[in-house]
């Protein structure tokens, strides 16, 4: 009987088939990641290393719209109404004996008319002595309301709330010649803020109204124009105390507030042309800080003012992408960036953002590599 014969096989050895396919997926791997990673993109924001200097000038303020002097800065001139108040029912008082005064109705009830002299005496029953402050004349039967009378002595004993005064010159006449309070008598025996509490709390509401306006002018200015809060100036116009009753007296003060406003970039470009500074080139920055402005005022009358200003600049160049090609900034991590950078000395600071945001290198393909560079606005 004859054997069989097996075919032979037309694989190849099992070593080359393993190494075969261990070939075919690692290259097909590199591939994917190339592709990856030339498709990847990363942007790199660099910011300009800037050199701070602080400038102190002299300067003059004024509202003349064409200045001559270079030492001259044209300003705004600003002003404003403000109303503030403050309760003072808990300001210790002490007692203060004024004169009492009021007004009283005149009765005429006899058949003739009756001329009344200013500086007339009334008195009531208990002796205190009032006076008339101009004269007058009631008709016969007739009455003459809003005779304005103030006590001769100061005290609370002219505080009076009703009742009857006659002339003292005429009491015979008291029963057909009077006249009747028409409401209580005030200012004998007030009491007033200490003097010093007043000065203190006046300091404190034209504090108020200073910082009241300074918000209110500061609203109606553009950003690169300052307010110089130094120079805001108060007018009094009016101040009453109003006591309604002692627990809710009110001291009220109306003002008038003025002040300059200028503008920051001639502010500053003043200061440093008169410090000797030069002014930037279109490769160079110079910018600065609005509130590093410092303003100290020296003297003001009403046309403007002298000013001390201090500024803070700060001068660098200006870059642009092209100071960073792609070429090395590819394939590098975070790490290497960051030496790259350090090694130049106008660099402050990066930040890198890659996509997707977990790569750990920047792509290997340059142009997929963005570079910004955050210039600030220079004067």
């Amino acid at each position: 009987m004859s054997r069989r014969k097996t075919p032979k096989s037309h694989l190849p050895p099992l070593p080359f088939r393993v190494f075969a396919i261990t070939f075919f997926i690692a290259a097909t791997s590199l591939f994917l990641v190339v592709l990856f990673f030339a498709f990847a993109s990363a942007t790199i924001t660099v910011y300009p290393k800037l050199v701070p200097r602080a400038i102190e000038r002299t300067l003059t303020i004024t509202t003349d719209p064409s200045p001559i002097d270079p030492q001259l800065i044209t300003a705004t001139p600003l002003t404003t109404q403000i109303a503030v108040s403050e309760n003072v029912s808990n300001l210790p008082r002490i007692p203060h004996e004024g004169r009492a005064e009021g007004s009283v109705t005149i009765v005429n009830a006899q058949t003739r008319e009756q001329t009344i002299v200013a500086g007339s005496r009334l008195q009531n029953e208990a002796g205190v002595i009032f006076r008339t402050q101009a004269p007058s004349t009631i008709p016969a039967g007739k009455s003459q309301p809003d005779v304005h009378v103030v006590a001769d002595q100061a005290g609370s004993t002219g505080d009076l709330n009703e009742g009857r005064l006659f002339f003292t010159a005429l009491a015979y006449l008291k029963d057909r010649l009077y006249a009747e309070i028409e409401a209580p008598f005030r200012g004998g025996g007030e009491e007033e803020i200490v003097p010093a509490e007043l000065a203190a709390l006046r300091e404190r509401l034209i504090a108020q109204a200073k910082r009241s306006a300074t918000e209110e002018l500061s609203r109606t200015l553009s950003p690169r124009q300052k307010l110089l809060a130094e120079t805001l100036a108060v007018t009094i116009d009016d101040e009453t105390l109003d006591s309604v009753s002692q627990e809710s007296s009110q001291y009220r003060l109306s003002a008038t507030v003025t002040g300059y406003a200028v503008d920051l970039g001639e502010l500053t470009r003043t200061a440093i042309l008169l410090a000797g500074t030069d002014l930037p080139d279109k490769d160079s920055i110079l910018t600065y800080q609005p509130e590093t402005i410092a303003v100290k005022i020296l003297t003001q009358n009403e046309t403007g003012a002298t000013i001390h200003v201090t500024v803070t600049v700060a001068t660098g160049p200006r870059l642009t992408a092209e100071d960073f090609p792609g070429k090395a900034l590819a394939a590098k991590n975070k790490a290497g960036l960051a030496t790259l950078f350090q090694s130049r000395s106008d660099v402050e600071r990066f930040t890198v953002v890659t996509s997707p945001r977990w790569l750990p290198l920047t792509p290997f393909v340059k142009n997929r590599i963005r570079v910004v560079v955050k210039n600030p606005p220079s004067l």
